[in-house]
């Protein structure tokens, strides 16, 4: 049951980024607007992927700290890295 849930919760996700990528020129929206949305929604995909199917959520906490050790650092600096391929 929990597993159709995360799978419903992702598809709905890649829905809504299907439609932001297609339709972000004619809303209006700025190049670097629709890169924090479609980043943003990766990261929460990818944090249900982690928790559900690698079974993260049910660790012990000091897994949560070194995920987030890790994790942050990598979270800040992938965008800084793909900046240029983007927005050169």
């Amino acid at each position: 049951m929990v597993y159709t849930k995360v799978l419903a919760a992702l598809a709905v996700a890649t829905i809504i980024e299907v439609i932001v990528g297609t339709n972000a020129g004619a809303w209006g929206m700025g190049e670097w607007t629709k890169f924090i949305i479609l980043f943003a929604i990766a990261i929460f995909k990818a944090s249900l992927i982690i928790a559900f199917f690698m079974h993260v959520k049910y660790e012990p906490k000091p897994l949560y700290l070194v995920l987030l050790v890790f994790g942050a650092p990598m979270a800040i600096t992938l965008p800084i890295a793909l900046f240029p391929i983007f927005f050169a």
